[in-house]
């Protein structure tokens, strides 16, 4: 016979494996790790461009957590995101431009780099359907950018409806535990 303690504890493994994932480190900071290490490994070096997280940060976990609600194999997952970064670390570059006119000249070939590598890295891990949704809207974001718009669809939203469009959602919790308590009973 089942206990109501019983149930409560393989709930709270299984919200506790969902969130930490198997090796006890939280899902979010799992796959920024994994995605950071696929593309240091696909950029080339000579670019000298380093990934970084400051001031992104919680677009990147914002984004991770979406990717999360989604059933994505892991491997899909990463891409994704590395998808995600690559645009929003082009965007982030091209924005905050320094004033002396050599790092300006850096910072927009960066920007432009992250941007074409972004297309390179997408189209070797087939995902042409992602880039053909995207590339609309982030030309209008970019004509809005020049003429100093802040305002219209941000990278997130276009990134939520191509993964609404493309996946399914998990299933909600209330029906997990139901799956749950099927399973020991």
């Amino acid at each position: 016979m089942c206990t109501s303690y019983t149930l409560l504890y393989f709930f709270t493994l299984s919200a506790y494996l969902l969130y930490y994932g198997k090796r006890g480190v939280p899902m979010n900071r799992q796959l920024l790790q994994e995605t950071r290490l696929l593309l240091e490994q696909q950029l080339p070096s000579d670019a000298a461009i380093r990934l970084y997280t400051e001031h992104m940060q919680s677009e990147l976990d914002t984004m991770a957590n979406l990717l999360t609600l989604y059933e994505i194999e892991h491997r899909d997952r990463c891409v994704l995101m590395g998808c995600y970064w690559l645009l929003l670390q082009a965007m982030r570059t091209h924005e905050h431009l320094p004033h002396e006119p050599q790092a300006v000249a850096r910072a927009v070939l960066d920007g432009d780099f992250l941007q074409s590598f972004y297309l390179q890295f997408a189209m070797r891990h087939q995902f042409t359907d992602l880039i053909s949704k995207l590339a609309p809207a982030l030309k209008v974001m970019q004509i809005r950018r020049a003429e100093g718009i802040q305002e219209g669809e941000t990278l997130h939203a276009i990134f939520s409806s191509y993964l609404a469009k493309r996946y399914s959602r998990r299933q909600r919790s209330k029906q997990r535990l139901k799956q749950v308590t099927y399973d020991v009973i």
